[in-house]
């Protein structure tokens, strides 16, 4: 899943993300929420929209609300080799 996360996303969107983990986390049919674990820095969720675009980025702590929240640690099978 991260490598077609990174596909998704335009570096340039998240310039300061060295992607590490990624972790769906729900959807509402018109939009998508990943949990995104950078080296680097605080996990954040990005939300897709329904063409696969970044529309936007959330920081963790305000994104209780979305399916089950940030996981302290994204599971290790969403981690990049």
């Amino acid at each position: 899943m991260t490598a077609s996360f990174a596909r998704w996303i335009a570096p340039a969107r998240m310039p300061d993300c060295d992607l590490a983990a990624v972790r769906f986390m729900g959807g509402d049919g018109h939009d998508r929420y990943f949990q995104v674990a950078c080296t680097e820095g605080p996990d954040l969720v990005a939300r897709l929209d329904d063409k696969d675009r970044l529309v936007e980025t959330i920081a963790c702590q305000d994104a209780s609300a979305i399916g089950d929240g940030c996981l302290a640690e994204p599971s290790p099978a969403h981690r990049t080799q």
